[in-house]
C-alpha cells in the first residue's frame, strides 16, 4: 500500500492520508471543498463544489490517475435538498459524460468543528496501468449464471449470453 499525499488538496489534521493506493486501486479519504492554501471554505456552494473536486484533481493527480479514472463517489451533504443542485452542476462540470457510480446521503454533522462544510466525499479510482485479470486467471472467481467479485475487487461476470470476462470502468471505456 502506497500512501498519497499533495500540498494541492487540504490536509487531513488526523492520522488520515489524502488517499491510499493499493494494486493500481485508488481510495481517496474523507474529502472537503477547503481551499487547500488557505483552508477556507467558499461562500456559495457551486463555489464549494468546484474546490472540492479541484481537490480530488489533485489528490487523484498525485496518484497518477484523474477525474475518467473514477469509479465510484460517495458524497455527503449537511443540506441534500438545498445543496444538491449545485454539486450536481458542478459534477456534471467536471465528469463530463464519463460519470463514475455514485451515492449521495444527508448528514447534519461532519468535518472539522465550526468549519460548517456542506460537503464531502470518499472516492474510489483504478489506474489505467492496473493489473486486472481475465477468465482464465485463477485470481478471477467463476460462478455461471450469477455475479460475484473476483479477489481483485472487479465484478466477474458469467452467463451463457455474455460468455465469461472480467468487468471494470477501464473495460466500459474502452481501453
Amino acid at each position: 500500500m502506497k500512501i498519497i499525499e499533495t500540498a494541492d488538496a487540504p490536509r487531513h489534521t488526523g492520522p488520515v492520508p489524502q488517499a491510499v493506493e493499493s494494486g493500481g486501486w485508488v481510495f481517496v479519504s474523507a474529502l472537503f471543498g477547503n481551499d487547500p492554501r488557505t483552508g477556507r471554505r467558499p461562500a456559495e456552494a457551486a463555489e464549494e463544489a468546484d474546490q472540492l473536486f479541484a481537490n480530488l484533481a489533485a489528490i487523484l493527480a498525485a496518484a497518477g490517475v484523474g477525474l475518467s479514472d473514477v469509479v465510484r463517489v460517495s458524497i455527503f451533504m449537511r443540506d441534500l435538498q438545498r445543496d444538491r443542485p449545485a454539486f450536481n452542476q458542478a459534477w456534471v462540470r467536471h465528469f463530463g459524460d464519463d460519470r463514475p457510480a455514485r451515492s449521495a446521503v444527508e448528514v447534519k454533522d461532519f468535518g472539522r468543528p465550526g468549519e460548517d462544510v456542506r460537503y464531502m466525499v470518499e472516492a474510489q479510482a483504478i489506474s489505467p496501468n492496473a493489473q486486472t485479470y481475465g477468465p482464465n486467471s485463477p485470481r478471477c472467481c467463476r460462478k455461471s449464471g450469477e455475479a460475484s467479485t473476483c479477489r481483485t475487487g472487479i465484478l466477474y461476470l458469467s452467463s451463457s449470453l455474455s460468455g465469461n470476462f472480467c468487468a471494470s470502468q477501464r473495460d466500459r471505456r474502452g481501453a
